[in-house]
């Protein structure tokens, strides 16, 4: 937010009374020294002071400025100008041509601080010095029309006096309204102080000699010396170097001694000439002072961005990298001690494609692809990585392109995040979802996925069967011996299944008593063998109840059913629950094959 200065004093009124002060003190001192011929002023300054003053301020508290400013003008054309009866009209023209510069710069979005860029100043050049000035000088050159003197040359001269008045010197009055000159007068250190004492004095005596002598024209010294304060001083020289050579140009101009004297010998047509130099000067430095200002602050933007940047990664448990578009590492994080049991130093130079382990290497380098063809957008994707000592970590990496002033991708910028508790929590979650928590079998939704991956790979000529097992009688025996030990029995029957079955096949807990099995690679005759020696050795255990000794005996039936390509799987789970129904039908303890 910009900082007003109020000159060390409190109130509204006080403020707008010294900037009254002001304005007729530059009024008077132009009206006296630049009329010529009896006509307007041919550098007007005053109006300068009252746009920077309306420029830093809200419409609503334009009122006190415009009143003292008013008066002000008033008495200094009264006393010094066309007199008391063209003071009021050139008083409304002067705050009105005000009015007008400070309104069209608002609309045109100028911002309240210091030209920055080029759209500044020509915003504030079409506004402040030329729109403005040619309205109010319709009003002005009327008044030296009623004198009888040309309307269109006075009108010439009070815009080309007003623009040039304003232009080269509001730039430096806002500065210093809004306190801009602290850092380089107050807050300044010595050494700076020095140096901008010497850099005004350079100016001031370059100026003198130039005006002052007339043997040889030196009109370039002065720009020299103008464009070496701006690079210096940024718009801080630009302004204090432009209002210089305006006061002692214009001062010798009008004495009739320097080089511009020398162009003619009429003081008008001189004047005229250091009108047009001075013009051109400004417009030859505004610019690039407005550049410098927006490098300046690009610059105290990026040194606070850096700031923060590092003060992020250097205290962040995240791994951050900057990688150049051929994916070598040009900056690591310290964090990556703790990550990768790396220094950041041994990444720098390295392809950040060493760091993923070599099966997940396609994935991270098809990230980093369209983190480079699209950097407005932020890119995430999961790899294991490998460690100094070959130990692979999960990570998760956040990766997002980097563009420079030209529109050129010029790398990517990664932050990466070790997961592996999470891959840990995400495994057991998976494993918790997908397994019978009294069995340790895989469960409903476990079975369907492995007899949807038989499914597809019958088409490559692949075989395999499903069957459905189901304890006979198994509710009597929760019935009589009680659940605990119902469960018991079907953790033995789970543990009796597995070791009947084959390293590849599958046996899971579909339902209460009722489990499902598939036999990968088999035929209906081998999955109807393996079904039958497993019915066989669960005929032949006995199980033991709470409460007595009388042993339980434990029968199953199931139904068999073959897998066929093209075959829908719910049609071959029908077809086994169905056979699994006809062989309890026919006595149980025993098997039967789908239809």
């Amino acid at each position: 937010m910009t900082r007003r200065f109020t000159f060390g004093l409190g109130g509204a009124w006080l403020r707008a009374i010294i900037i009254g002060l002001i304005y007729f003190v530059a009024a008077s001192a132009t009206i006296m020294s630049t009329r010529f011929g009896g006509g307007v002023a041919f550098i007007w300054v005053a109006t300068a002071i009252l746009l920077a003053e309306l420029s830093l301020s809200s419409p609503k508290r334009w009122v006190r400025p415009l009143l003292t400013c008013g008066i002000a003008s008033f008495i200094a054309t009264s006393v010094f100008g066309f007199g008391l009866w063209a003071a009021g009209p050139l008083a409304v023209f002067n705050l009105t041509e005000a009015v007008i510069g400070a309104a069209l710069l608002r609309r045109l979005n100028h911002r309240r601080g210091p030209l920055a860029s080029l759209h500044d100043v020509v915003s504030f050049v079409v506004a402040a010095g030329i729109v403005a000035p040619a309205i109010s000088g319709l009003g002005g050159a009327s008044i030296a029309a009623v004198l009888g003197l040309d309307y269109w040359s006075n009108w010439a001269s009070w815009v080309a006096g007003h623009a040039l008045g304003t232009v080269a010197f509001a730039p430096i009055v806002g500065a210093v309204m809004r306190s801009d000159t602290h850092k380089f007068v107050i807050g300044a250190k010595r050494r700076t102080i020095i140096q901008n004492g010497t850099m005004l004095v350079l100016i001031f005596v370059t100026d003198v000699a130039v005006f002052w002598h007339n043997s040889h024209p030196l009109l370039f010294l002065p720009i020299l010396v103008v464009m070496m304060a701006t690079i210096w001083r940024g718009q801080f020289g630009a302004g204090v170097s432009i209002v210089m050579l305006a006061l002692v140009g214009g001062f010798f101009t009008v004495a009739g001694a320097g080089s511009t004297a020398q162009t003619t010998e009429a003081i008008a047509s001189a004047t005229v000439f250091f009108q047009f130099y001075l013009a051109v000067t400004v417009l030859t430095v505004l610019p690039v002072a407005a550049d410098l200002t927006r490098r300046k602050l690009l610059h105290e933007k990026l040194l606070a961005s850096e700031a923060r940047y590092r003060l992020v990664t250097e205290n962040s448990s995240d791994l951050i990298l900057n990688l150049d578009p051929d994916g070598t590492i040009l900056y690591a994080s310290q964090s990556i001690a703790e990550l990768g049991d790396y220094s950041a130093r041994d990444l720098v130079g390295m392809r950040g494609s060493d760091l993923v382990l070599k099966e997940d290497r396609h994935d991270t380098n098809a990230i980093f692809v369209e983190a480079l063809s699209h950097p407005d957008q932020t890119f995430t994707s999961e790899f294991r990585g490998v460690g100094r000592d070959g130990t692979t970590i999960w990570f998760e990496m956040r990766c997002r392109g980097v563009v420079d002033d030209d529109g050129s991708i010029s790398g990517v910028v990664s932050s990466i995040r070790d997961i592996a508790d999470r891959k840990v929590l995400e495994d057991q979650l998976t494993h918790e979802a997908s397994t019978d928590f009294l069995t340790g079998l895989p469960n409903r939704r476990a079975f369907m996925g492995q007899l949807e991956t038989l499914s597809n790979d019958l088409s490559a000529g692949n075989r395999g069967c499903v069957a459905i097992v189901d304890l006979d009688h198994f509710k009597s025996v929760n019935d009589r011996h009680g659940h605990l030990v119902g469960d018991e029995i079907l953790q033995s029957f789970s543990r009796c299944a597995s070791s009947v079955l084959r390293g590849a096949d599958v046996i899971a807990r579909i339902g209460g008593e009722e489990f499902g099995l598939i036999f990968y690679g088999a035929s209906i005759e081998q999955a109807t063998a393996i079904c039958e020696r497993l019915r066989s050795q669960i005929e032949g255990m006995r199980f033991h109840g709470a409460s007595d000794d009388v042993p339980i005996r434990l029968t199953i039936s199931a139904g068999v059913a073959e897998l066929k390509h093209g075959r829908l799987i719910g049609d071959v789970l029908a077809g086994a629950d169905a056979a699994l129904y006809r062989a309890k039908a026919a006595g149980r303890n025993r098997l039967a094959l789908a239809a």
